[in-house]
C-alpha cells in the first residue's frame, strides 16, 4: 500500500502515514477481475464443408443449340455427287435445277448451286445465240454478196 497523499510506501495494517500523519482508510480489498467477455478475432478460418455430391439424372440431355439464322450445314460429298450425277440426265437437270433454285424446303447451299448452274446456262445459251446469229447472218450476208457478183 502506498500513502494517497505523499505516496510513501506503508505498511500493512497501517492506520496513519509514517512521514506525513495522513489518516489511512481501509480500502476494501480489489475484487477479483472480472472474466473478459469473449471477442471474436477479427479474421477467423474459414469452415470448409465438402461440396455436395449431385448424381446427374439418367434421363440428362444437353440443350440444344440452335444454329445462327440462315445457317445450313455444308452439303456432303455425297450430296454433291448425286446432284452432278441427276444434272448429267436430259431434261431431268433442267426440272431439278428450277425445283431446287426456287423450292422453299431445300439446303441453301443447294439452292445457291442450283441458282448459279441456271445463271450460267442463261448466260452460255445467250453468248452462243450472239455467235450462232452472227454465223448466220455472215453467211446469208457472203451469199447474197457472191449473187450479185456474178451479174
Amino acid at each position: 500500500m502506498f500513502c494517497a497523499k505523499c505516496g510513501n510506501n506503508l505498511a500493512d495494517g497501517a492506520k496513519f502515514c509514517g512521514a506525513c500523519g495522513t489518516v489511512v482508510e481501509a480500502q476494501p480489498p480489489a475484487p477479483p477481475p472480472a472474466a473478459m467477455p469473449y471477442q471474436q478475432p477479427l479474421y477467423a478460418q474459414p469452415v470448409q464443408t465438402p461440396p455436395p455430391v449431385y448424381a446427374p439424372s439418367p434421363a440428362y440431355a444437353p440443350p440444344m443449340q440452335m444454329a445462327p439464322l440462315g445457317y445450313a450445314p455444308p452439303l456432303s460429298m455425297g450430296q454433291y455427287l448425286v446432284t452432278f450425277l441427276l444434272m448429267g440426265i436430259p431434261l431431268l437437270n433442267v426440272i431439278l435445277l428450277f425445283v431446287w433454285g426456287f423450292g422453299s424446303s431445300t439446303n441453301p447451299n443447294k439452292k445457291n448451286l442450283a441458282r448459279a448452274i441456271l445463271l450460267m446456262s442463261v448466260i452460255g445459251f445467250a453468248i452462243w445465240a450472239i455467235v450462232g446469229g452472227l454465223g448466220i447472218f455472215s453467211g446469208v450476208l457472203s451469199g447474197v454478196l457472191e449473187g450479185m457478183g456474178s451479174y
